[in-house]
């Protein structure tokens, strides 16, 4: 599993430490990969929210990887 910090720095930690998330199916680890990434662009999240709800451009956020 990697989580990517907003300094740009990446973090990269072996599933056995997660013996939960491995017994989950493909599909259950995406759902938990989806809320890692809202986690990590929390912040880039809420700004484009307030630019669009001012009618303002996005900001392009990295894609999940």
């Amino acid at each position: 599993m990697a989580a990517y910090l907003t300094d740009g720095r990446e973090i990269i930690v072996p599933l056995s430490f997660f013996p939960d998330i491995k017994q989950l199916s493909v599909k259950e680890r995406e759902g938990w990969m989806i809320l890692e990434w809202l986690d990590i662009h929390r912040d880039e999240l809420m700004a484009n929210w307030e630019n669009a709800q001012n009618g303002d451009p996005l900001e392009r956020i990295a894609p999940l990887k």
